[in-house]
């Protein structure tokens, strides 16, 4: 396997692959901020239902919002400041040291690129997992809080 073939795998296998897990982690983030005012009603409409009288907020009511404020202030801030992935930069192969370098010796060079840009991009995704992971226990906490918000009520 010559140059030419690892360059072909690592710079366009390795970016997609990342590109693929970033959507994948982006996503899941973004499904988990719709699932939240579902799970709100839902705690709402079960807690009706099996109470007879008056809804009573009390603090167990206020921490299951609470947990459910906190899973959307979460991933709505990864979305917003969370880092992206990194690619190589057309700006940076006008580099004057570029130029001068044969067909080999720049794919070596941009082979070296994007392995850097693989641990950076690898990081980047486990932090956005790990986001999404977070989120995802805590709207299952403030599910399982609010049932035991609504269950002593009925």
């Amino acid at each position: 396997m010559g140059v030419k073939d690892v360059f072909d795998v690592v710079v366009d296998q390795s970016y997609q692959h990342a590109l693929r897990r970033f959507e994948a982690a982006e996503s899941r983030i973004q499904h988990l901020l719709t699932l939240a005012p579902t799970i709100v009603a839902a705690i709402a409409l079960f807690a009706r239902v099996v109470t007879e009288g008056p809804l009573e907020m009390d603090a167990v009511a206020f921490a299951a919002i609470g947990l459910v404020v906190a899973a959307v202030a979460l991933g709505l801030g990864w979305l917003i400041v969370g880092s992206g992935l990194t690619f190589l930069d057309p700006a940076n192969l006008e580099n004057e040291s570029y130029y001068g370098m044969g067909s080999e010796e720049f794919q070596r060079a941009i082979i070296h690129w994007s392995g850097k840009h693989l641990k950076q991009n690898r990081k980047v995704i486990w932090r956005k997992w790990l986001v999404a992971n977070v989120m995802l226990t805590l709207l299952v906490a403030s599910a399982i809080v609010g049932v035991a918000w609504a269950v002593p009520q009925g």
